[in-house]
């Protein structure tokens, strides 16, 4: 997701981490950690760091703040959220299977959890380098959409990418309004230049090393908005259940009496930009 400063972005790794899973018992075999817990957030937090607290409360606000906007889609989902930051960046791609130096525009990642009974099915791992640089607004926002993820368990998700993505990004967004301006800027800026997107973003187009990305995270953002806005979230949640069941973007539609083809949809899409751009 594209976030309020820097477009640094977040998302959620759908293969499990290359290097062994770290949960709360296994955090401090590589490094001292400090565990701490407020309401339903809990931090394993690098102990150098030293605010392991301040993160517990993040990750509560963060469940607090999408769990109304996620309980269409996520009716069963506990709200607990367990938010993992180690010391260093190295610690952070070692923790979610990255290259070295491969993650530094990535902020936060979910991912699996580790075999142990007692680790979480899926957590939030924190780039400590890129989050602190991140404003207060900014944080509050990665950290909502790392909590959609958690809610509508994306990574066994059956949805396309930039379904995955814009409907975080979507709960994100309605949570902190303020953050939308900036956000989708870079976006807009281009389609007044050269016109909408031919078609929706692909798998490729997120991976951590492709270019454009925040561009890529608006489009699919708004992907999600459109339907929002010009019906409902009703059926937002009703496309993206279905989407995520398997069911092709023209079944989707369908089901969610929005779109009777993914052809459809990409042309209301691409309209419904080009309004927002003002072009």
């Amino acid at each position: 997701m594209a976030l309020a400063l820097g477009l640094i972005l977040a998302g959620c790794a759908k293969t499990p981490a290359a290097s062994p899973p770290v949960g709360p018992s296994q955090a401090g075999t590589s490094e001292a950690v400090v565990v701490e817990r407020a309401g339903r957030g809990t931090a394993i937090v690098s102990a150098a760091r030293g605010d392991a607290g301040r993160w517990a409360r993040l990750a509560n606000t963060a469940s607090a703040m999408i769990a109304t906007r996620v309980a269409g889609v996520a009716p069963a989902w506990s709200g607990e959220l367990v938010v993992e930051v180690p010391g260093s960046q190295r610690r952070f791609e070692q923790m979610v299977g990255a290259k070295p130096g491969s993650y530094g525009q990535i902020a936060a990642v979910t991912v699996a959890g580790g075999s142990d009974p007692g680790s979480p099915a899926e957590r939030i791992v924190v780039n400590p380098v890129a989050a602190d640089k991140l404003s207060d607004l900014g944080l509050a926002v990665l950290l909502a959409h790392e909590a959609t993820h958690v809610a509508t368990n994306s990574l066994d998700s059956s949805a396309p990418m930039w379904a995955v993505e814009g409907f975080a990004d979507y709960v994100a967004y309605q949570a902190y309004p303020q953050a939308r301006g900036v956000a989708s800027g870079p976006l807009l800026g281009e389609i007044r230049t050269n016109g909408p997107p031919a078609g929706l973003p692909g798998e490729e187009d997120f991976t951590a090393s492709a270019s454009g990305l925040g561009v890529t995270y608006a489009e699919a953002w708004l992907a999600c908005r459109y339907v929002a806005e010009t019906s409902s979230p009703q059926q937002l949640d009703t496309i993206y259940t279905e989407l995520d069941e398997g069911k092709s973007l023209s079944e989707a539609g369908r089901a969610a009496g929005f779109a009777d083809s993914a052809d459809a949809f990409e042309t209301g899409w691409r309209k419904y930009l080009t309004r927002l751009a003002g072009r």
